[in-house]
């Protein structure tokens, strides 16, 4: 990914992939039995995190909705500055991610699901283009440090994302 902002890029990677994918076919009477084919991936995100997600899709043309679930276990979250600090203008000063876990479903229109990350210890600081380069926006990393949860579950209240994207037809 390459951000319109910074004109930097950005790339999550992933290694030491292990992948099974399930049901594939075109036959019909073989659809008819079972219409989903199933891909489960036992990954290293960014070299570190171990990613498990399993992938629902449908092998018919006329159902379009499939399901994607999954969980990142515990890594550095200075990890993901690789990604953050050129696409999103955030470097991750502190922090450990704990766990992370998703589940998505999507058709054709839209994509809905939650997340639920648990972290410790975040600390952030926003960033912005000086020179062709990016510096620490001071004030107002100050204001997204008081703002931002340092930690989740905090005060026996765990924060779950709610995701809702409707898809651009037009782009």
């Amino acid at each position: 990914e390459q951000a319109k902002q910074t004109g930097m890029s950005g790339t999550p990677y992933f290694s030491q992939i292990n992948a099974v994918i399930d049901n594939t076919t075109n036959i019909e009477a073989k659809i008819k039995v079972n219409a989903i084919v199933r891909f489960t991936a036992n990954t290293l995100f960014m070299g570190t995190a171990p990613l498990k997600t399993e992938w629902l899709l449908p092998l018919s043309n006329r159902d379009t909705v499939f399901t994607v679930t999954g969980t990142l276990g515990n890594f550095d979250a200075t990890i993901l500055n690789q990604i953050t600090r050129p696409l999103a203008k955030l470097t991750v000063q502190a922090g450990q991610i704990n766990k992370l876990t998703f589940k998505l479903t999507a058709n054709d229109y839209r994509t809905t699901g939650k997340v639920n990350f648990l972290y410790k210890n975040l600390k952030v600081a926003l960033l912005k283009m000086s020179d062709d380069s990016l510096k620490k926006n001071g004030l107002v990393t100050v204001f997204a440090n008081t703002l931002i949860h340092n930690n989740n579950p905090e005060h026996n209240n765990t924060y779950t994302g709610i995701i809702e994207f409707k898809r651009n037809m037009n782009a």
